[in-house]
């Protein structure tokens, strides 16, 4: 029960991060585009794997991500000029 317990905290801190980080890219108007999409894709070595990422359900995973990554460098801005 108690890993039980330890896994549900865990599993809740990682949906408010993503749900703090989603509203966060929000407010800070961030965006991706498709040539981001398909700039990270095309540097993918393995063919199979590039084909694989091609499809709409992985470009809005990659699209998510890659938003989710520019909200975090965002904060860090944030912090870093509240610090000086």
């Amino acid at each position: 029960q108690q890993i039980r317990d330890e896994y549900t905290k865990a599993a809740q801190d990682l949906i408010k991060a993503d749900f703090a980080l989603t509203e966060i890219a929000k407010s800070e108007n961030v965006t991706v585009d498709d040539e981001e999409i398909e700039k990270l894709i095309s540097e993918v070595p393995d063919k199979q794997s590039k084909e694989a990422l091609n499809n709409p359900e992985q470009k809005m995973y990659i699209k998510a991500v890659l938003i989710k990554n520019k909200a975090l460098e965002r904060l860090v801005e944030i912090a870093k000029s509240k610090n000086n």
